[in-house]
């Protein structure tokens, strides 16, 4: 199961959506031999097909099924972001895309097609809405004037958040038109058992259908939990004692610290570290982040059940680790040479690890990409751009 995405409209950026199918570089076995350099890892069949947009100037591709379809989206011809979903032929339009109040702009995609996100529904208001693959459904709201859409499972179940009447923000799930009120807070992930997880007040929690468990802290005061595979393994990210915040892995007992890792070069005391949780696979195993005190000080992780270890760069100062499939296989942006990913430079690229190498997969120009989702197939949906982004240029989809 894969963590929402943490991304959206760059700055000043012209953009298309895009979408990569890297089918050599996916297809090679997990245990390569690791050239010297990881930026040299040769990639012998790499298609790119551009998505379009829905007129305007600027797509992403936020998520991708096991059919290889896309859900993302796009920018208008008058300016407006609408949500789309791509199935091999033309972008389909859903109408007015509204998410992102709380910073993420999620769009949710299961492997029937179905889409869960969040627009403008008749009375004004935003809703979370569900697109079953003729029609935009509106999910409501409990009683307040807004809900959002984070994530949906393989039986069209819906999970996110709304507003209550008295103004507070409800964990929500919704379930063939009935919703479900599970308290203060966020739902953020569910499984296709329909078990949720996110958090309840300050503490991430795991709900099973009938009871929300708190599943506590690593010592601080905070939790969140992002992310849950099929087995109800739970990855997020809680505070310490110290005042940092690291990764964690819960497995039906005590939460697990995970940790964090840095460059040789980094300052300060390794203990402020901090680290979190973007992606869990069906094995249990977690892909993310781990980060210093300073900008461009991140490095993507990948823990195999029992040790954390960074995945590199590709020659340059940072990476971050964005989805993984059931297979290991882990996607992302690392910085080229003397470059950093640090407000999208030109020297960031989208990378595909495959088990032991990080392998860049380009772009189509001369500036950055990023890759944001990888189905069990390695085919990859992010979004690329020809140029520097801080120059206005393009950013274009492929698959």
């Amino acid at each position: 199961m894969r963590a929402a995405t943490p991304v959206g409209l760059c700055p000043s950026a012209i953009a298309t959506l895009f979408v990569s199918l890297f089918t050599t570089s996916c297809s090679s076995p997990l245990n390569p031999v690791e050239p010297a350099r990881p930026e040299l890892a040769a990639v012998t069949a790499v298609a790119l097909t551009d998505l379009g947009t829905l007129g305007g100037s600027h797509s992403e591709a936020l998520a991708i099924n096991a059919r290889g379809q896309v859900a993302g989206f796009s920018t208008t011809a008058t300016g407006e972001r609408h949500a789309f979903f791509w199935d091999g032929g033309a972008m389909r339009d859903l109408g007015v895309f509204a998410g992102g109040t709380f910073g993420t702009p999620f769009i949710a995609l299961n492997d029937a097609g179905q889409v869960a996100f969040t627009s403008v529904v008749a009375s004004g208001e935003r809703h979370a809405v569900l697109w079953d693959g003729t029609t935009v459904h509106d999910l409501g709201t409990l009683g307040g004037d807004y809900s959002e859409a984070t994530a949906i499972n393989a039986t069209g179940q819906v999970v996110g958040f709304s507003r209550i009447v008295a103004g507070d923000v409800h964990a929500v799930v919704w379930d063939r038109g009935a919703l479900r009120d599970l308290g203060l807070g966020r739902a953020l992930a569910i499984n296709r058992r329909g078990q949720v997880t996110g958090f309840s007040v300050s503490h991430a929690f795991l709900w099973n259908g009938t009871t929300l468990m708190d599943l506590g802290t690593l010592g601080g005061g905070t939790s969140v939990g992002t992310i849950i595979n099929e087995r109800g393994q739970v990855a997020g990210v809680s505070s310490l004692a110290s005042g940092t915040s690291h990764a964690f892995f819960w497995d039906g007992a005590a939460m697990q610290d995970l940790g964090a890792v840095g460059g040789d070069d980094w300052p300060g005391d390794p203990s402020s570290w901090f680290s979190g949780a973007t992606a869990i696979n069906a094995r249990g195993r977690v892909a993310g982040f781990s980060a210093g005190v300073l900008p461009a000080q991140e490095l993507a992780f990948f823990w195999d059940g029992t040790t954390m270890r960074s995945l590199g760069t590709l020659g340059g100062a940072d990476s971050h680790a964005m989805a993984m499939n059931d297979r290991g296989q882990v996607v992302g942006q690392a910085a080229l040479p003397s470059s950093t990913c640090y407000n999208y430079e030109v020297g960031c690229h989208a990378f595909l690890w495959n088990g032991t190498t990080m392998i860049d997969l380009g772009s189509l120009g001369s500036g950055p990409s990023v890759a944001l989702a990888v189905n069990r197939q390695c085919q990859i949906a992010g979004w690329s751009s020809p140029g520097d982004l801080h120059l206005d240029a393009p950013i274009h989809a492929v698959v």
